[in-house]
C-alpha cells in the first residue's frame, strides 16, 4: 500500500492506494528487499522477482541462477548466488554496484573480487558484504564514512572495513552502517550527525565505533 507512481505496489496499475494490495504473480516468498521506487522478492526457489520504476508487476531478474539473500539501496539491488558470488544491479552513480566504474546497468554484474560472501547489506548510495573469512567489505559513496575503511573517498571496489573481524550480520542506514559481533556487540560508522552510532558522540566516524553497553541476538538499522 501506498505511493504507486512507478508501479512500486506490484498490483498490475500506477494508482495509489491507501489499503494493502496483492502483489500479481508471487508464490513462496521467503523474502523483500525494497528501493526508493522499486521492490524485490527472493522465492523460495531461489528466483528473484522485481517491479516498480515502470514495472507494475513482478518481473524475473535473468542473470541470477539460484540465489540466497537479497538486498536494495536507494536504487540498486544486489543479489546473493548459492556458489557465495554476489552480483549487482540499478543505479551506480557512487559506485555503489562494486563493478569497478559508476556506469549504471540493468544487468546483474558480478562484484569482482569477492568470495565466499555469508551476507550482504545496503544504504542509500553504498553495499556491504561479510565474507566466510570473516573480513567486511564496502564499496560505493563515502562522503560521510559509511564504508569504514578510514577513508572518506568513495570506492568503485569493495574496500576492507576495518576492525571487523569478528562481525557476523551488517545492517544499513541510509549513509551508516552498523554491524554486529559474535558476543553480541555492536559497532557502528559513517553518518553520526542525529547520533545514529550510539558511540556517545555526534560527529561522523569513518572507522566501526563500539554502540555503549549494547549486546544483541538481532540487529536492525533505519534511516537516521
Amino acid at each position: 500500500w501506498g505511493r504507486n507512481n512507478s508501479g512500486q505496489l506490484g498490483d498490475g496499475t500506477m494508482m495509489d492506494s491507501p489499503l494493502p494490495v496483492v502483489v500479481t504473480g508471487l508464490t513462496d516468498v521467503q523474502s523483500l528487499s525494497g528501493g526508493l521506487f522499486r521492490t524485490c522478492a527472493l522465492q523460495l526457489d531461489g528466483v528473484v522477482q522485481c517491479w516498480g520504476s515502470g514495472m507494475t508487476s513482478p518481473q524475473v531478474v535473468a542473470g541470477l541462477g539460484t540465489s540466497t539473500a537479497i538486498i536494495g539501496g536507494r536504487g540498486h539491488n544486489c543479489a546473493l548466488a548459492d556458489d557465495g558470488r554476489l552480483r549487482c544491479w540499478g543505479d551506480n552513480s557512487k559506485g555503489q554496484l562494486g563493478i569497478g566504474n559508476t556506469t549504471s546497468t540493468d544487468i546483474p554484474t558480478l562484484v569482482p573480487g569477492l568470495e565466499n560472501v555469508v551476507h550482504v547489506m545496503a544504504g542509500q548510495e553504498h553495499s556491504c558484504a561479510h565474507t566466510a573469512s570473516n573480513q567486511s567489505y564496502c564499496w560505493g559513496k563515502n562522503l560521510y564514512g559509511e564504508l569504514g575503511d578510514g577513508t572518506r573517498l568513495s570506492t568503485t571496489l569493495p574496500s576492507l572495513v576495518l576492525n571487523a573481524a569478528d562481525q557476523t550480520k551488517l545492517v544499513g542506514g541510509w549513509i551508516h552502517t552498523c554491524a554486529r559481533s559474535a558476543n553480541g556487540t555492536v559497532s557502528c560508522w559513517g553518518d553520526n550527525m542525529e547520533g545514529q552510532l550510539g558511540n556517545g558522540f555526534s560527529e561522523n566516524f569513518n572507522t566501526p565505533q563500539t554502540v555503549i553497553d549494547v549486546r544483541l541476538g538481532l540487529l536492525s538499522d533505519g534511516f537516521e
